[in-house]
C-alpha cells in the first residue's frame, strides 16, 4: 500500500507542479535563460525535472529535490517514476548553484554519470544537465560531456611495427585484449563501433599506411594491412596491381609472400597484372621442363597442369588454349563426350581446329542420341500401355507419344509437367503421363494425370486447376479400370 500511495502522490505532485509554457527545448540556451528566472536567484539548491515528449516538447515541469545537489539525496528512482508517469521519452534535469557560479562540482558529474545510465537502462534519454547561476549557466550537452556517449570500449595502437590491443574487460578494467560485443556463440556478437573522428581519411595522410594507394578501408582490416604494409607497399611500387589487390583482399598465404620473395620475382610481377596464381602455374611448368607462356593462367590453373593430354607438348597445348580462349575444363568437357560417343581419339581430334564447334556438334549429338532413346521409349510405352487409352463419357483418355507431346501439354496448361525430369520419368517408366481431353477436343489439352504405383499422383488444369466433382468422379472410374487392366496384364506376363 505505501508503494501505491507513494506513486499516487507523485502523480498528484506533478499533475499540481506542471507548468505547460511555450519552451524551445532544442536549446540548451534557451533552457538555462527561462529556468534563471525561474530558480537562478533562489537561496537554496532546487533540483528540476523537465519531461518532454518524442518531439521534445515540454510535458511537465516539477522541482524534486531542494537542498544540496549529491549521489545521496538524488535518487534515480524518484526521478525515472515521475518521468514514466509523465509519459516521457527523454528527459531534462536542471539545478542552480546559489553562490552564482555555475561551474559543476565533482558531485554533480557523479549525479549525471549516475542518471545517464539509469537513462539507458529505462529507454529514457538524458537530454541535458543544465546548472544556472544568477547571470550564468553551464550545458553539459554544450560542454561535451552529455550522455557519455562515447565509451573506450577497445583502443589499438599502430606504430614502430607494433600493435598494441587494449580493452575493457569492465567498466573499470582494461587489459591487453580486444574485446567484443555481444556473445562470442551470437549472431549480434561485433567488435563496437569506430569513434567517428575522420580516421580513414586521416589514416592515408599521416599514418605510416600514407604510401599505400588504397580505395577504402574497413576498420578489421586495419591491422592485417598495417602488418603487411612493407609487402603491398613493394607490389604498388613496381607496378603488380594484380598482386598488391590479392594481399589487400587477404586471398593469399603470407608466410610464402615475403620481402625476399617478392623481390626474387619482382621481373616477373613488374608492370604486370599477373596474380600469384600465375606464378604458381609457371613454377609448375618450368618443373615440368617447359616453358610458361604468360597469360595462360588465364586458362588453366596449377592443379590443371596435369590434366595436359597426353602426346601433346605443354607448350604446344599452352599456346592451343590461348588461340581457342578456352579453359582446360572446357577441353576436358569435349574430351569426355567423346569417349560417351565412343569416338577414338585421333591427332585430329585431340586438337580440332575449332575447339568450340568440335565440343558444341559432340553436344547436339549426344542430345540426338538421347532424344532418340526417349521418342523409343516413349513409342515402345504406348504400345505395351495401350489399355490406359480408354473414353469414359464425355472425357478421352490419352498417351503421349513422344517427348513433344509433354513439352506442348505444359505450355498449354501452364503447368510443369514439360519440364525434363517428367519427360525423363515417364520415358523410363518411373512415373505415367497420361492426358485428359474432351472427346469434342480431342486435340486441345484439357487435364493432365500422373498415375504411379495404381494411385493418382496429381490431376492438373490450366495453371495446376483442380478437377471439379465431376471431372474427379471420371478419372476415379478410369483409376479403377486402369489397376485391373494392370493385374490382368501382369498375371499375362508371369503365364
Amino acid at each position: 500500500m505505501e508503494t501505491v500511495y507513494e506513486i499516487v502522490k507523485v502523480n498528484r505532485e506533478i499533475c499540481a507542479m506542471e507548468k505547460f509554457v511555450p519552451l524551445n527545448t532544442t536549446s540548451s540556451y534557451t533552457i538555462a535563460t527561462w529556468l534563471q528566472n525561474e530558480i537562478g536567484l533562489d537561496t537554496q539548491e532546487n533540483l528540476v525535472l523537465l519531461c518532454l515528449d518524442v518531439r521534445n516538447n515540454l510535458t511537465s515541469y516539477s522541482v524534486v529535490h531542494r537542498g544540496t545537489i549529491n549521489q545521496t539525496f538524488v535518487e534515480p528512482k524518484n526521478l525515472f517514476q515521475r518521468a514514466l508517469l509523465s509519459n516521457a521519452s527523454r528527459i531534462l534535469i536542471a539545478h542552480n548553484h546559489p553562490s552564482g557560479n555555475p561551474k559543476p562540482s565533482l558531485a554533480d558529474n557523479q549525479v549525471t554519470e549516475r542518471l545517464v545510465r539509469a537513462g539507458k537502462l529505462m529507454s529514457i534519454e538524458l537530454l541535458d544537465h543544465i546548472i544556472v547561476g544568477s547571470d550564468d549557466y553551464y550545458s553539459y550537452r554544450e560542454e561535451g560531456k552529455q550522455h557519455f556517449r562515447v565509451k573506450l570500449v577497445n583502443l589499438e595502437h599502430f606504430s614502430n611495427d607494433k600493435h598494441i590491443k587494449v580493452g575493457a574487460v569492465s567498466d573499470t578494467t582494461y587489459d591487453f585484449r580486444l574485446v567484443q560485443l555481444g556473445n562470442m556463440l551470437s549472431m549480434y556478437a561485433q567488435r563496437p563501433t569506430l569513434y567517428p573522428n575522420n580516421w580513414n581519411e586521416r589514416l592515408f595522410t599521416v599514418s605510416e599506411l600514407r604510401y599505400l594507394t588504397i580505395d577504402s578501408i574497413y576498420g578489421d582490416e586495419i591491422a592485417f594491412i598495417y602488418k603487411y604494409r612493407q609487402r603491398i607497399e613493394y607490389a604498388q611500387r613496381i607496378n603488380a596491381p594484380a598482386l598488391a589487390k590479392q594481399i589487400l583482399e587477404m586471398k593469399l598465404d603470407m608466410r610464402s609472400i615475403t620481402m625476399n620473395w617478392l623481390k626474387r620475382n619482382k621481373v616477373f610481377f613488374r608492370n604486370s597484372q599477373r596474380t600469384y596464381q600465375a606464378y604458381q602455374v609457371k613454377q609448375a611448368l618450368e618443373s615440368m621442363g617447359t616453358k610458361y607462356i604468360s597469360g595462360v593462367e588465364a586458362f588453366m590453373g596449377v592443379d590443371d597442369i596435369s590434366k595436359i593430354p597426353e602426346g601433346v607438348k605443354p607448350i604446344t597445348f599452352q599456346n592451343y588454349l590461348m588461340k581457342q580462349k578456352r579453359t582446360i575444363g572446357f577441353y576436358q568437357d569435349y574430351l569426355d563426350m567423346l569417349n560417351e560417343l565412343g569416338i577414338t581419339i585421333t591427332p585430329m581430334t585431340r586438337l580440332p581446329k575449332d575447339l568450340k564447334m568440335a565440343h558444341d556438334k559432340a553436344v547436339d549429338t549426344i542430345n540426338a542420341m538421347k532424344r532418340e532413346i526417349v521418342r523409343k521409349e516413349f513409342e515402345k510405352r504406348a504400345i505395351e500401355e495401350a489399355f490406359l487409352e480408354m473414353t469414359i463419357k464425355d472425357v478421352q483418355f490419352i498417351l503421349p507419344k513422344e517427348a513433344n507431346d509433354l513439352i506442348e501439354e505444359g505450355k498449354s496448361l501452364k503447368h510443369c509437367v514439360g519440364g525434363s525430369s517428367y519427360i525423363n520419368q515417364h520415358a523410363e517408366g518411373e512415373t505415367t503421363i497420361v492426358f485428359a481431353r474432351k472427346t469434342t477436343e480431342p486435340d486441345k489439352p484439357y487435364y493432365t494425370i500422373e498415375y504411379c504405383d495404381s494411385r493418382l499422383v496429381q490431376v492438373h488444369g490450366f495453371k495446376n486447376k483442380r478437377p471439379d466433382e465431376q471431372l474427379r468422379e471420371i478419372v476415379n472410374q478410369w483409376l479403377y479400370i486402369v489397376n485391373k487392366r494392370y493385374k490382368t496384364e501382369e498375371k499375362k506376363h508371369v503365364a
